[in-house]
């Protein structure tokens, strides 16, 4: 899933291509596992770093799922997607306690400070 315009589309085909992604991810996340077990919680960390806009860091998602792909349908079809790339890493188990009542939010840069899960 690309979430840049590319050189050769307008910015409507750009939007219609956007929304078909989108409406595949819903799709897959209702249809592909149902029944999925969500055994590993994902720090998703979203950034821009596409000139002329990049806006560098867009937030950062925790959230259980069964792989990387996983955790951005289901992010994307809790509406906590912001776009941009996206880097996932599996929270060791022993750091669930930090991060349980942090999940399943879109959290900025100021907020994971302030929440003590990263220095800046």
């Amino acid at each position: 899933m690309s979430n840049t315009r590319r050189p050769d589309e307008s910015f409507k085909e750009y939007q219609m291509r956007r929304q078909m992604e989108n409406d595949t991810l819903k799709y897959r996340l209702q249809v592909g596992k149902p029944y999925s077990t969500g055994k590993y919680i994902f720090w998703l960390s979203f950034a821009d770093a596409e000139p002329p806009l990049g806006k560098g860091h867009l937030g950062v998602v925790i959230i259980r799922a069964d792989s990387d792909e996983d955790a951005l349908i289901r992010a994307t079809a809790k509406g906590l997607n912001p776009s941009g790339d996206m880097s996932a890493v599996i929270i060791k188990p022993g750091n669930y306690k930090l991060v349980k009542k942090h999940m399943n939010k879109l959290l900025s840069r100021n907020e994971l400070e302030n929440i003590g899960l990263v220095k800046i």
